[in-house]
């Protein structure tokens, strides 16, 4: 029998949500807080401590035989205002044993669903890796953007690429990583960084734990990912455009690529090295993870920009926008007359019942495609009741999504069809009012029960792609597993911090 994966669990989550607020609050001389587990256990996180010293009081309580988090609060200097900025620090000690390190990285949607906004997350497995930490919020912030004027000349010049891993050389130390001929992935990065090439690719050397420089160009995107492989794993730095405020503004993206045909094993081995490839590669404004080439167009790569930025909403083209809906006191309006129906489908386990068409992306496959588009469709409709869509897997098929049910209701409905022991995928519309206005939501939520094998999670991890390129146009997303994960609060919260309305500024 294969044993449940651990899920995140507090051994007082009031201390530690407390914590978290201190830290968050403006009034509080406390600048940051820090978290580990409880001795003995893998997946209890408790709280250690909190103080007002800034990162190097902080370095002092990080250890190197442990996996700990901490929420740091910084203040940077932009057009005269200081402006309060939250980061997030992921340690994973150098001592940590692979296996703890390979299981924890199954904690890290729920720890950050838990910390809630922080502008920066910097990974870190040494003290000289949190060196460069305020470089890295002066890269946040906007202030080192390289930004061309009309005559397309750079306004600013760009923050020296090396900066951020002077403190890490020589970076390949760590259980028998390295970097081969490192002076020429540098060079490559810098390349990126200053324009006269917009991609680099770090690979692994075939089975080994030495990444070399795979390539370089400057040809985009379409060009990087002719250089992927199924079985390989690489690290790709993007350079890009995007306009913001009526400016041209170069934008960083690191594309990190798992093939589908690299073993579980090795990657969570492979992970223990992500702090020494970082700290190479240096600052970047977005990240993408991907496992197969359907999850890396131009399209998805520049929504993923723009949805940083907030210049953009994820929302298809005929959708309306009614704004004459009550407010609700917490902000929120909602999205439709509540209403307690809902359709339920019936399962399709039965093997004897036709599955209808099925649409099929890399390993996984959508069944009855027509009749889940048009559950999608009815989700967007204002003239439509239906407020939710939940697609789950289909009984006889572990590789087959299929639509589950739909709904009029609200979120406590939908939460009412989520089983702890399966995987699902709901598509949830609400509201939000920003500025007097009114604005339709679309929230993608992915909710892997806390009793779903590890095995399960592992092979339906490949499926996201499949999904999110089914399901179209959202605002948001995010992983859930328990109940008290879900609530019109924290989906409220998610949605602002996309939109770059929920900013804390002194």
């Amino acid at each position: 029998m294969a044993e449940s994966a651990p899920q995140v669990q507090f051994a007082n989550r009031q201390q530690c949500d407390d914590a978290l607020k201190e830290v968050r609050k403006d009034t509080s001389n406390t600048n940051w807080a820090l978290f580990g587990y409880q001795p003995g256990t893998k997946n209890v996180v408790v709280f250690q401590q909190t103080g007002q010293g800034n990162i190097e009081e902080l370095k002092a309580h990080l250890k190197e035989d442990e996996i700990q988090y901490a929420l740091l609060r910084v203040t940077d200097q932009i057009d005269n205002s200081v402006t309060v900025k939250f980061v997030f620090v992921w340690w994973v000690g150098e001592r940590v044993k692979i296996n703890q390190k390979a299981l924890v990285t199954t904690h890290k949607g729920e720890i950050a669903s838990w910390r809630g906004q922080a502008h920066i997350d910097l990974y870190a497995s040494t003290l000289d890796e949190l060196a460069s930490l305020m470089e890295k919020v002066t890269d946040a912030s906007g202030t080192s953007n390289r930004v061309l004027d009309e005559s397309k000349q750079k306004r600013s010049a760009p923050a020296p690429a090396a900066t951020a891993s002077k403190a890490a050389a020589p970076t390949g130390s760590t259980a028998g990583f390295s970097f081969d001929n490192e002076d020429n992935i540098r060079n490559a990065v810098k390349a990126v960084r200053a324009g006269e090439t917009n991609w680099a690719l770090l690979s692994y050397q075939g089975n080994s734990n030495v990444v070399g420089l795979a390539g370089t160009g400057s040809g985009g995107l379409s060009e990087l990912v002719s250089h992927l492989e199924p079985a390989g794993v690489s690290y790709g730095l993007l350079r890009v455009e995007d306009i913001v405020d009526q400016h041209k503004t170069f934008k960083f993206v690191l594309i990190s690529w798992i093939g589908e045909e690299v073993p579980t094993v090795r990657q969570g081995r492979l992970a223990t090295h992500k702090a020494q490839i970082l700290a190479i590669v240096g600052q970047f404004h977005n990240d993408v993870l991907a496992n197969n080439l359907r999850e890396l167009t131009e399209e998805i790569v520049m929504q993923k920009v723009r949805d940083a930025s907030g210049t953009s909403n994820r929302v298809k083209e005929g959708v309306t926008h009614p704004v004459s809906r009550p407010v609700t006191s917490g902000g929120f309006v909602p999205s439709r007359p509540k209403e307690p129906a809902f359709t339920r489908k019936e399962s399709t386990g039965n093997a004897s019942k036709p599955l209808g068409k099925l649409q099929t992306v890399a390993n996984c496959q959508i069944a009855n495609e027509q009749e889940g588009k048009n559950a999608i469709t009815a989700v967007r409709k204002d003239t439509e009741a239906t407020n939710w869509a939940l697609f789950g897997y289909d009984n006889s098929n572990p590789n087959t999504i299929t639509l589950v049910s739909t709904g009029s209701g609200d979120l406590e409905e939908l939460r009412t069809h989520l089983d702890e022991n399966a995987v699902l995928y709901a598509y949830y519309r609400t509201s939000d009012v920003y500025e007097g206005h009114t604005t339709v939501k679309f929230v993608l939520i992915i909710w892997i029960g806390e009793r779903v094998p590890v095995v399960r999670k592992a092979r339906i991890a490949t499926h996201k792609g499949t999904v999110t390129e089914f399901i179209g146009q959202y605002h948001v997303d995010f992983t859930a597993s328990n109940q008290g994960e879900l609530s019109e609060e924290f989906i409220k919260k998610k949605i602002q911090d996309a939109s770059g309305s929920a900013v804390h500024v002194k």
